[in-house]
């Protein structure tokens, strides 16, 4: 025994951890080029430790800031959760939950946090031959945390049983069931964990002893293996001969021998894993490495493309922006990421860049946006729901017709009568019908949003009054206080959210609604009332922010001045998901900006400060934005490139499409709401940033791949496909339209509506295919209702679009648009546009808002056949304002009635 643990301890000989990619990598290994060491790691098992938050109490400081994150969750399982078992309504739940434990009696002495809950084969205390001495084992508990929830969410702690202590008593071990090694029965938890404490009870020691602290150490079920790789760049037309420098690092992997590419003659190694590139005279430009790496082996069985925690991630990184893959993805195939000018392939492949290019050139594969432009548009409401809801041949009922909306409202007349019924319908439902889940601010702040967008300021004010009126008590999690939040407290118990309300604030999301209700209505009234309680409401989301200053090196995390973790939708406590998720800062920071905006217009010098805020927090979220995505791994899409995302939260290192770092799949964190929010109007993010298009166009491929519905004819079925489970949070329509592609828009729009629309016009909160029925739900007639206006009207801060995403075949001989008393930011708008195609002109008719000049009115006429405009005319003299390549005709300085003739 004594031999084989010996062996054991060789085999698993700690990894260095060596220098930081600046603010991206976080901790990586790296080796010294020429080193043997990476060569003899590779069928050895893998330690976590060096990509790990480590807490220590031999420090008086921690290395890394995250580490202090441990005390906290130790303090709310103490204070919140063990008490908690005991109540009445826990045990109701009937949860299958372990025992809970009495806390620790010793003193936290080491403790190790890493990013994602997994399964290991054992973990190993080692102790340092100077610092102190060796305690009995007696004296120290281990405890590892069993965490299915997120950071904060609720745990539960299990005794590790004794370990097996080395000859020389400086390593312990502490097996799990399938240890590769003894095949012993199983001492530790079979749960997957995140976090493992040691404590020291020195009651139970020698007194007067100074003990020392052990480094922890996680041993996976998983070995390293070995990977040479070559890295191209300035393969690309216009960057041949770039100069340019680089850095390579990895992410649970190492990187050995790094060299420049043979025949680069301009590229030279000026650091172990540095280098500085210049003049390529047609050869190519690159570097060779020698990589150690893990990966899963079913990552590519999954019906996404899937990283786990432990899959290597390779960053390359330079003063032009960073690149990550993952290490595995290269074994099937060469990897090409044209954003980032990066190709990657296996060492002697003999697959060069500019071939690879070529190639996939020849073979004209596209990516689904790509697909979709190439695309006709769908014909006909009709059409639409029978390639997406009826089975072929099936007849169409007919909608139930509904009387126009109110006159002080937006009403809407399009020649398709179907899509007019299903608006006045959906009108009706957002006036007259309450939100079915109440209790729930952020699907409440999208209603009232949409209730406001189509004129029923009334009905939206008065449902506001409800958040207006909030306690503003501190919401669950880790935040500073409640004072000034919109929330309620209705189902907080034990210090806890029970239920939906209370788990997951959404304060700045309904900052933002209340401020666009004022620039929408025109209400000064109304936001003066309510002025106070909204800056109580801007200066909560302001204090939250700093809710870490008392941390040491507080600025050093990575999420500094961001809020703080909180669940991402109505989860409750039986399956509460807690994470830091940008959509929240999202809409904190929109909602902060509009507050500022709309304070502007009654007192200046306030506003400023609110304005100065959102700016510094704008910053915060776009440094986060920045690392995040830089150190996320490239997806591959079908035209056979890898494009970049945008990951929904921090400490991820990449997507939870597929379930890689919750033991469930979450879709709603990278689909329904993800991250795009932060490119929506007033957000951090310019829409037509290239990180954006790249993003949506994973979004894209894994709505496709996600969903299958058995309806759809064979031809073109891509087509009719890609339904997000919850459309009424996603925002990939808007997005598509604030880039301005409106045949992405379209497909995804009405797509989605023929989905989740029931045959007498309501909507269902989950989509309809395949038999699976939610509840009614108005949050989806919001979707649609905001949706189907942007397509008419749509504010792009201060630019005015009319009929932006106008169908085509509407636009055919002697059709009508027609929109009258649309709300905008500028005042009421109406407008109409006939068609005369036939004999070449479109016409259109606008009166302009009067409460507010636009600094552009942007008309677009989407011919039917694409013909481009020839000739304007506004008000009878010629106007050479227009855009033919976009169809759009633009209006400055008109007011009143305009009069506009586009011919062809």
């Amino acid at each position: 025994m004594r031999r084989k643990f010996m062996q054991r301890n060789r085999n698993t000989e700690e990894p260095g951890a060596g220098k930081l990619l600046a603010r991206v990598c976080g901790s990586a290994g790296e080796e010294t080029p020429g080193s043997t060491r990476t060569v003899k790691l590779v069928g050895q098992p893998i330690d976590l430790a060096p990509w790990a938050y480590a807490w220590r109490a031999d420090r008086e400081i921690q290395e890394k800031p995250e580490a202090y994150f441990i005390q906290r969750r130790m303090e709310r399982l103490d204070k919140v959760f063990r008490p908690l078992v005991d109540t009445p309504e826990f045990k109701s739940l009937k949860r299958r939950d372990p025992p809970m434990l009495a806390p620790p009696k010793g003193r936290l002495w080491s403790a190790l946090l890493w990013l994602a809950p997994l399964h290991h084969a054992r973990i190993e205390l080692r102790w340092p031959e100077n610092g102190g001495e060796i305690p009995p084992p007696e004296a120290v508990e281990v405890r590892v945390y069993p965490a299915l929830h997120g950071w904060f969410g609720p745990l539960w702690d299990e005794i590790l049983r004794p370990p097996e202590v080395s000859p020389d008593r400086r390593t312990w071990a502490y097996l799990n069931e399938n240890d590769p090694w003894t095949g012993k029965p199983m001492p530790v938890s079979p749960k997957a964990t995140d976090m493992v404490a040691v404590f020291l009870d020195k009651s139970k020691a020698p007194t007067g002893a100074k003990y020392a602290c052990p480094s922890i150490h996680l041993i996976g079920t998983r070995t390293w293996r070995k990977l040479d790789v070559e890295i191209e760049w300035g393969f690309q037309a216009g960057k041949e001969d770039a100069v340019c420098g680089g850095r390579i690092e990895a992410y649970v992997g190492m990187v050995g021998h790094v060299s420049p590419l043979a025949e680069d003659k301009g590229t030279t190694m000026t650091g172990a894993c540095e280098w500085r590139s210049s003049g390529a005279n047609g050869k190519r430009r690159g570097i060779t490495a020698s990589l150690v790496y893990d990966a899963r082996p079913d990552r590519r069985n999954s019906s996404s493309h899937s990283c786990g925690p432990l899959d290597t991630r390779i960053t390359i990184g330079s003063r032009n922006g960073s690149l990550t893959f993952l290490a595995d993805d290269v074994n099937f195939g060469p990897i090409l990421a044209p954003e980032h000018g990066i190709f990657v392939t296996k060492a002697g492949s003999g697959k060069t860049a500019r071939q690879f290019a070529a190639e996939l050139a020849a073979k004209n594969l596209k990516c689904v946006p790509q697909m979709t432009r190439e695309h006709r548009e769908a014909a006909s409401w009709e059409e639409l729901m029978r390639e997406i809801r009826l089975t072929r041949g099936k007849a169409i009922p007919v909608l139930q017709p509904w009387e126009e909306p109110p006159t002080n409202a937006m009403r809407v007349h399009v020649p398709d009568e179907r899509w007019a019924d299903s608006w006045r319908r959906s009108s009706w439902e957002l006036r007259t019908k309450n939100h079915c889940w109440e209790a729930l601010a952020t699907e409440n702040a999208l209603v009232i949003y949409g209730t406001d967008l189509v004129g029923h300021h009334d009905t939206s004010a008065k449902r506001l009054q409800y958040w207006l009126k909030a306690p503003g008590v501190a919401p669950d999690g880790d935040f500073v206080d409640g004072a000034g939040g919109f929330e309620y407290a209705k189902s907080m118990k034990h210090g806890i959210a029970w239920s939906h309300d209370g788990c997951h604030p959404a304060t700045g999301l309904l900052l933002f609604t209340m401020a666009e209700h004022y620039f929408l209505s025109g209400d000064k009234e109304w936001f003066q009332q309510n002025r106070a309680r909204m800056g109580a409401a801007a200066d909560w989301i302001i204090r939250q922010r700093g809710r870490y200053k008392d941390i040491p090196n507080w600025k050093n995390l990575d999420v500094a001045g961001l809020q703080p973790p909180q669940v991402l939708a109505d989860a409750y406590l039986p399956m509460s998901y807690w994470r830091w998720y940008l959509v929240h800062d999202a809409f904190s920071h929109q909602g902060l900006r509009r507050f500022a905006d709309a304070l502007a217009e009654f007192d200046p010098a306030d506003a400023r400060k609110y304005r100065e805020e959102a700016e510094a927090y704008g910053k915060d979220i776009l440094r986060v934005v920045e690392r995040e995505t830089a150190q996320a791994p490239v997806r591959p899409v079908r035209d056979g490139t890898y494009r970049g995302m945008i990951p929904a939260s921090p400490y991820a290192r990449g997507s939870k499409v597929a379930p890689e770092m919750l033991n469930r799949c979450y879709p709603m964190a990278d689909i329904e709401l993800g991250t795009l929010p932060l490119a929506d109007s007033f957000g951090v993010l310019a829409a037509n940033d290239t990180r954006v298009g790249s993003y949506l166009d994973v979004i894209e491929e894994a709505l496709l791949r996600r969903e299958n519905n058995p309806n759809v004819s064979a031809e073109n079925s891509w087509f009719w496909n890609g339904f997000p489970a919850f459309v009424k949070c996603s925002f990939v329509c808007r997005i598509h339209l604030l880039r301005d592609d409106a045949p992405c828009f379209l497909r995804h729009f009405m797509n989605n509506y023929a989905a989740y629309v029931e045959l007498h016009g309501g909507f269902r909160e989950n989509w309809n295919l395949g038999g699976v029925r939610g509840p009614e739900d108005t949050g989806t007639t919001a979707w649609f209702m905001h949706t189907f206006r942007d397509m008419l009207v749509m504010e792009a801060g201060e630019v005015l679009w009319l009929a932006r995403a106008a169908p085509r075949v509407w636009l055919e001989q002697d059709k009508k648009i027609a929109v009258t008393n649309a709300p905008t930011y500028f005042g009421a708008l109406d407008y109409e546009i006939v068609s005369d195609v036939d004999n070449g002109k479109i016409n259109a008719t606008i009166e302009m808002p009067s409460r507010k000049a636009p600094k552009e009115v942007l008309l677009r006429l989407r011919h039917p056949k694409s013909a481009p405009i020839r000739g304007v005319t506004v008000n009878g003299t010629d106007w050479k304002d227009f855009d033919p390549a976009r169809e759009v005709v633009k209006l400055r300085d008109l007011k009143d009635k305009v009069n506009v003739e586009v011919k062809y």
